[in-house]
């Protein structure tokens, strides 16, 4: 009894030293919220001086989250980013009789303060990819008051760091479009064609982004397509970019590197099809679909039904309103939950004068899905087919009730504003 006494007594300390640390730990979170909240309410906007009131609560509150939690990285990183905004504030908002030369001392303090807290962070943790980032770009930001000894130092610090960060998440797109960027501005070709290809695969929603920033700085056509390897989905994301240039030759030569692999990729072959339906080639759209089901390598239940839709949108094109129902109703036994496709099957049911089964389609679409999880343009398009459905059916009363809702959605539609004289007459 007297030994068990004895250890009891011994983990006491221990259980409240774990106590402590838990309230620590539990009061830094509590701290670091509170920033969140103070970054939210006052987000960081370099291009005018911040209300020095808000930099201190800033900073106070920073101070008390490393205060209770000193092990946890994340409160230096924030804290190097708060100095990194100060001082380009400081640089692109300079104070009055500061001249236009060196830097002045208080912007070199501020990203020294932003390098020491950015260095402790990758001390406590060095495998954050973003660290990494964050720390060359201060770098690069100090090497205006160097040596030309150091300069280069500096440089080829910059080069690893970005290196490591490359290397320690390279499964990020929005990081790495920023390091291709980085890249891009120290002159490297090389490693920003490279990190930009990889970005390119991996998140093709930046690549507006980053062909935007590759068009400032090129000279010409051919060698923006030099920064990018030329594979099925990066020509059709060059292709649709070059297009809303006007430069409409030399998309439409991006167009036909792509369409070999239009059977292998449902991203490929859509920009295909758009660019096909904007042209008016039905038959190409439909020939480009019938291989891609024969190849079979588009296996997703959605991509499979779009194809089948995507073919019901040629033929509706072409007028062949019955084979359009059939590609709708075999895309819809493949996936129904596509509001879409519904709406597309009611449309052409609408055109070959099954009022009732249109009707029925529109309606049993606001049963499903909601008006509130429809976008306002279509809830007024699915608003205007029934008033039409209805019309032709002689419903008026019903056919003015649903042209009023869809004007009410949109109301500078001067069809519908004609719709409702017309009928209201004829009432």
């Amino acid at each position: 009894m007297g030994r068990r006494l004895a250890l009891l007594v011994l983990g006491i300390p221990g259980l409240l030293g774990f106590g402590a640390l838990a309230a620590a730990q539990w009061r830094g979170a509590d701290a670091l919220t509170e920033y969140a909240e103070l970054q939210k309410e006052y987000p960081p906007d370099s291009m005018k001086p911040p209300d020095p009131k808000i930099v201190a609560r800033k900073q106070l509150v920073l101070a008390r989250a490393d205060r209770l939690v000193p092990d946890l990285p994340e409160v230096q990183y924030q804290r190097a980013l708060l100095f990194t905004v100060m001082a380009e504030t400081e640089s692109l908002q300079p104070a009055a009789g500061s001249s236009g030369g060196a830097p002045s001392p208080s912007l070199v303090t501020l990203l020294r303060e932003a390098l020491w807290s950015i260095n402790h962070a990758i001390q406590l943790n060095p495998c954050s990819a973003e660290y990494q980032f964050v720390k060359a770009t201060i770098i690069q930001n100090l090497e205006a008051n160097l040596s030309a000894e150091r300069l280069e130092a500096s440089g080829k610090a910059v080069a690893q760091l970005l290196t490591i960060s490359d290397s320690l998440d390279p499964y990020k797109p929005q990081l790495h479009y920023r390091i291709g960027s980085f890249w891009l501005a120290l002159g490297d070709i090389t490693s920003a064609k490279r990190i930009f290809s990889t970005v390119l695969r991996q998140n093709p929603a930046l690549s507006k982004d980053i062909l935007t920033v590759l068009w400032s700085s090129v000279t010409s056509v051919s060698e923006l397509r030099d920064f990018i390897q030329h594979e099925p989905r990066t020509c059709v994301i060059l292709a649709e970019f070059l297009a809303e240039r006007g430069f409409d030759s030399e998309a439409e030569h991006e167009y036909l590197d792509a369409a070999p692999g239009a059977p292998n990729s449902f991203q490929v072959l859509s920009a295909l099809v758009r660019r096909y339906m904007n042209d008016g080639k039905t038959a190409a759209v439909l020939e480009l679909v019938k291989t891609a089901e024969h190849v079979g390598r588009i296996k997703d239940p959605r991509e499979r039904a779009a194809l089948r839709y995507l073919a019901g949108q040629a033929y509706f094109r072409e007028g062949r309103i019955q084979d359009a129902i059939s590609a709708y109703e075999a895309a819809l036994r493949i996936d129904d939950t596509q509001l879409h496709i519904h709406h597309a099957l009611a449309m052409a049911y609408l055109r070959a004068g099954q009022y009732g089964k249109a009707i029925a389609r529109w309606q049993f679409l606001k049963s499903r899905f909601g008006e509130s999880r429809v976008s306002r343009d279509m809830n007024s398009v699915m608003h205007a087919g029934l008033a039409e459905a209805f019309e032709m059916q002689g419903r008026y009363v019903d056919a003015l009730a649903e042209y009023l809702k869809a004007a009410e959605l949109d109301p500078r539609n001067r069809v519908l504003s004609l719709k409702i004289e017309e009928l209201s007459g004829r009432l």
